[in-house]
């Protein structure tokens, strides 16, 4: 305020700050008043600041965007402001849309959808967008992610000196990694040559989609053995649905479901081909539920469904193609229908011997036999 000769600035501090300067200072909680005597000069920057529009459902994400945009197809943000689950402008059933380019770095993100209303991430207008890097979503859910590319940059090791899954001299990211989310999907991303994992899902995840990607040569190597998988899955809850992917050439497994404690449940794998990497399904814990059905299994692609518990609940195996065959070892119950079997087809009974509730209806064993 203007009094006289001189000008009032008032500012209230909070708790155990101390506001001084311009010839006064004062500390805790209340108002401060300092006094300038006339013919004093104030200099103030003050930065403009754009809001985003009210009431929209669609956002927008570029390479040269910033945290100074709007979100608007005109100032777009970057991705990591985009993805911040402290923003409070994107909502159930809004779309962020990637502007064609490529998008450097590890980016993570706790956006919150709801049940039907998924925020949905995905290119503008069938523009080709390549994330270097990878996609972390801890917390949060109902997002779908789809139609674009994961990759590391081409200049990133892959080769570690040290035996170990979490070298510290490379640059280890999974190119989507999903962790304590709900209703996730994962639709038609190309993810390739990332050094860690293609997709990593932990147990604490609920009702996980993995549909329609592509996904291959992902991992490192190390002195002691390759490393990473093109999926590593873990499940506790009702379904975790891996469908119409084609998975091969990781640096270990195409497909690993497995926990040495952590739970291997409720898996479907649907319509999927898997060529140049085994898969293994089954932990240290029993494994239960798990359906295997429509998958074409290709050359080097050996379905291992056991690890080293033998006490394995249920697994269904129907309608496949296994050109190098597949092992089943220890479950309590089996139904294994309409399958052709290449190669080799094993089954291993537990302990007890009992094989009451197994069922083989209208399979061809070793059609690739003389």
């Amino acid at each position: 305020s203007v009094s006289g000769t001189s000008i009032t600035l008032s500012a209230t501090p909070t708790s155990e700050s101390t506001f001084s300067g311009w010839g006064g200072q004062c500390s805790g909680v209340g108002n401060c008043t300092v006094i300038i005597s006339a013919n004093t000069t104030i200099t103030a920057e003050f930065t403009a600041v754009s809001l985003p529009p009210a009431n929209t459902t669609e956002w927008f994400v570029s390479p040269s965007g910033s945290s100074q945009g709007n979100g608007t197809i005109n100032n777009p943000w970057d991705l990591q402001t985009a993805l911040n689950n402290t923003n409070k402008y994107i909502k159930p059933g809004n779309t962020i849309y990637l502007r064609g380019g490529a998008y450097s770095g590890n980016f993570k993100t706790g956006l919150m959808g709801s049940s039907g209303n998924s925020i949905v991430i995905k290119p503008y207008n069938s523009e080709s967008v390549v994330v270097q890097g990878g996609i972390t979503q801890e917390n949060g859910g109902y997002v779908t992610y789809r139609d674009f590319e994961i990759t590391a940059s081409p200049t990133v090791k892959r080769v570690s000196t040290q035996s170990s899954s979490s070298p510290t001299d490379i640059p280890i990211a999974s190119g989507v990694n999903l962790i304590n989310t709900n209703g996730v999907k994962i639709i038609n991303l190309i993810i390739h040559d990332v050094v860690g994992n293609g997709i990593y899902v932990n147990p604490q995840n609920v009702n996980t989609e993995i549909y329609g990607n592509i996904i291959f040569r992902n991992g490192y190597d190390a002195p002691d053995r390759l490393h990473s998988h093109n999926l590593y899955l873990q499940n506790s809850s009702p379904t975790l649905l891996v469908k119409n992917n084609i998975l091969f050439s990781a640096f270990f497994y195409g497909i690993q479901a497995y926990g040495s404690a952590a739970p291997v449940l409720n898996m479907t794998f649907e319509d999927n081909v898997v060529f140049n990497n085994e898969a293994l399904v089954g932990g240290v814990t029993s494994a239960a539920g798990i359906k295997i059905r429509n998958n074409i299994s290709g050359e080097n692609g050996m379905f291992r469904l056991y690890y080293n518990n033998k006490l394995n609940q249920d697994v269904e195996i129907s309608n496949n193609y296994f050109y190098e065959g597949l092992q089943a070892f220890w479950w309590d119950k089996m139904t294994v229908t309409n399958n052709l079997f290449y190669k080799d087809f094993e089954v291993r009974a537990q302990e007890t011997g009992d094989i009451s509730k197994y069922s083989f209806n209208n399979n061809t064993y070793n059609y690739g036999l003389p």
